[in-house]
């Protein structure tokens, strides 16, 4: 085995990326969506360039069962660049359907499963007969359902397609987005806009890989060119690690009609970003009379990161000084009405900034709150039975309150109160 100066500037690239996986796993255990989909792609691109340079440096003989599983890892993050750009720009959450973009993937390791489970020994006269053979090794040949050209032209045009696909995605997105969108996620956009080259790059450096059928000097380029682009993604991620926590703002559809689309146009029109703390103006929407034409419209508004934290600060403190939770049959529209804001954007909040439903976060201050008032009187709880207890603060019935105060608190309340 003999290791090149390129061989180890692939490793290191690949362990960059891994460090990167590991700062970011160990500073936040619950990543949103997006973040948990960066990091896959992080951990499928490092595995796929060390196996690269355990294939160029002809280590693959000792390490046989490597062979070939790079392409899985390569394979992924076209469909993961699309699932990021994606999820991080709209707030969506994963759906079922999102599986299907891995159908490459699956149909990969299918026909490739007899390889796959060949002895050691086998694999290695394979590969040692393939690297004797110059440009055999990236020909695919131990497939058995579609023959080795099929997997070059996928290696090619998947990234090139998810490129565009990527790129179309996000003109139409940031199309009718507005200056907040722009300005709260500017550094995100850069990502995002530099991804969708980096699939374009991989697709035409891939595609240069294989015209040349593994030369020495076009893999060399190739390589080059790929290794130089992951490691600028990976020092920007060094440099910007907040991106990865993906849309500072928030997206909400909302059902309009005429003369709401032509009140939310001017709006939209005269919106400034700064925003005066508890003046809610800039998140309402005339109350005016539905016009006779009952033609609607949906329309995406997106509410930026002033808004959002301005909405969080008057909430926050509507519930800490009203104690409205506490009243049985407390609910969203009353929050709503009470605080000021539209229904659609309180909702939207609670969901998709704070990730909480709205039951778990009122069910949060009632907790909070009986664990004050213990705090102040630890007699309290004797006075009265669970049920009771539950019922003061806000809650229906008995087992709502106490799941509710295990999910709180890790405790029963008779095992918390005990202490």
């Amino acid at each position: 085995m003999e290791l090149k100066n390129l061989d180890i500037f692939i490793a290191a690239i690949a362990l960059l990326g891994l460090l990167i996986f590991f700062i970011h796993w160990m500073t936040n255990k619950k990543p949103s969506l997006p973040n948990f989909l960066f990091r896959i792609f992080l951990l499928a691109n490092s595995y796929y360039y060390i196996v690269a340079a355990v294939i160029k440096s002809e280590g693959i003989v000792y390490v046989p069962h490597l062979f070939r599983t790079g392409t899985i890892a390569g394979l992924l993050e076209p469909p993961l660049i699309y699932l990021i750009i994606i999820k991080s720009l709209k707030n969506d959450k994963w759906n079922r359907i999102d599986l299907l973009h891995f159908i490459p993937v699956l149909l990969y390791i299918i026909d490739f499963t007899p390889f796959f489970t060949l002895s050691t020994e086998s694999k290695r006269q394979l590969i040692e007969s393939l690297l004797l053979n110059d440009g055999a090794i990236l020909g695919f040949n131990e497939a058995w359902l579609l023959n080795g050209t099929f997997w070059i032209i996928c290696k090619t045009l998947q990234p090139l397609l998810y490129s565009v696909v990527c790129f179309i995605t996000m003109f139409r997105i940031i199309r009718k987005s507005g200056v907040s969108f722009k300005k709260d996620n500017n550094k995100l956009l850069v990502l995002l806009y530099w991804l969708s080259v980096y699939l374009l790059i991989n697709a035409i450096s891939i595609a240069l890989s294989f015209a040349g059928l593994g030369g020495s000097t076009g893999w060399e380029i190739t390589s080059i060119i790929i290794f130089s682009s992951t490691l600028i993604t990976c020092l920007y991620l060094l440099l910007n690690p907040e991106v990865l926590y993906g849309l500072k703002g928030i997206w909400i559809n909302k059902t309009l009609n005429n003369t709401e689309l032509f009140t939310n146009n001017l709006v939209t029109q005269t919106e400034h970003v700064d925003i005066i703390e508890n003046d809610t103006s800039s998140l309402e929407l005339s109350n005016t009379e539905e016009p006779e034409s009952k033609v609607n419209t949906v329309r995406e508004t997106y509410l930026s990161f002033r808004q959002v934290e301005n909405m969080g600060i008057t909430i926050n403190k509507y519930m800490n000084e009203t104690q409205a939770f506490l009243q049985q049959g407390f609910s969203l529209p009353q929050m709503a009405k009470e605080t000021g804001f539209q229904l659609q954007h309180v909702s939207a909040f609670l969901n998709q900034h704070l990730g909480e439903s709205f039951s778990d976060y009122t069910n949060k201050f009632r907790v909070n709150y009986l664990i004050h008032l213990f705090d102040q009187d630890p007699n309290v709880v004797n006075q009265y039975t669970f049920e009771t207890l539950g019922k003061k603060v806000g809650f229906g019935s008995r087992s709502t309150f106490i799941n509710a105060f295990k999910k709180n608190t890790g405790q029963t309340p008779s095992a918390y109160f005990k202490q």
